[in-house]
């Protein structure tokens, strides 16, 4: 019996220690067009770029690994946090050109696989 209840204990206990789900709850985005603020007039002005604002029901964790949002084949590595509840991600993109239409999009921090959540796939015609 001692045997038996050590093996429950002792599965009890590294199930507790997995995480139940990788990924995010709730993550989603939306891409828009990057603006950048013209120094001369003080206003938004066109610029080059696309940024994709990720958000989700749970705060982002702040890591020792960078988070990277993984576009078909292409990586974006620039991002800052949007709020201070760290629920939202924005990336940078600053070569729109090679993003490919109809891609695969997934959220991950560097080269932690169980941290990756797929997200819909990026479509140019969605962009803001």
């Amino acid at each position: 019996m001692n045997r038996r209840r050590f093996a429950l204990l002792l599965a009890g206990m590294l199930g507790a220690a997995l995480p139940a789900v990788p990924g995010f709850k709730g993550v989603r985005y939306k891409a828009r067009r990057a603006a950048r603020l013209d120094t001369k007039e003080g206003r938004a002005a066109e610029a080059h770029g696309i940024e994709f604002h990720v958000t989700a029901d749970e705060p982002f964790p702040v890591r020792a690994l960078d988070p990277v949002l993984h576009v078909g084949g292409y990586e974006v590595r620039a991002y800052r946090y949007g709020n201070m509840q760290n629920t939202l991600l924005i990336f940078t993109c600053t070569e729109p050109d090679k993003l490919e239409d109809n891609a695969p999009v997934w959220l991950q921090y560097e080269n932690d696989t169980e941290s990756r959540t797929d997200l819909t796939p990026f479509r140019r015609s969605q962009v803001e």
